[in-house]
């Protein structure tokens, strides 16, 4: 609905929003914010951005290791990614049955697993925190030994 490309203009920041559904995209637009209509597993874009937030939308993807890939291409050489995505346990798993029972199946991630798909797509973990229900990480570019 375009709350972080709020807040990210707020911190100084030029945000770009990319959504898959056109009438988000125009109710960002609406709003006056910058949003693309496309599919985050494939950008598709040069790397030019600081940094790449994806914030409560991985566990809607078919492939979530081609979205983080899709993130890191993104990234210019010293760009860092944000991911907040829902975790393994008790909060996760009410998550992902209220979207099933809605007919969206949805993915569930443990840190190991977000720490695979980040190492995979040439991304290293900066830090964590946790939430109730979801957790946050960033990470960055490896640099080539």
């Amino acid at each position: 609905d375009g709350e972080v490309l709020a807040w990210l203009g707020a911190q100084g920041a030029r945000a770009i929003g990319v959504d898959l559904v056109p009438a988000m995209a125009a109710h960002c637009r609406r709003r006056g914010f910058d949003v693309c209509v496309q599919d985050m597993e494939r950008l598709g874009v040069r790397p030019a951005f600081d940094w790449v937030f994806c914030v409560g939308s991985l566990e809607f993807t078919r492939e979530p290791r081609r979205a983080v890939e899709a993130f890191a291409g993104a990234l210019r050489a010293e760009g860092r990614l944000l991911l907040l995505f829902p975790r393994r346990g008790l909060s996760g798993f009410l998550y992902a049955g209220y979207h099933r029972t809605h007919g969206v199946p949805i993915w569930l991630f443990s840190r190991d697993d977000v720490s695979r798909l980040l190492a995979a797509a040439g991304l290293e973990v900066d830090g964590w925190r946790d939430c109730a229900l979801s957790s946050v990480c960033t990470a960055h570019r490896r640099l080539p030994a």
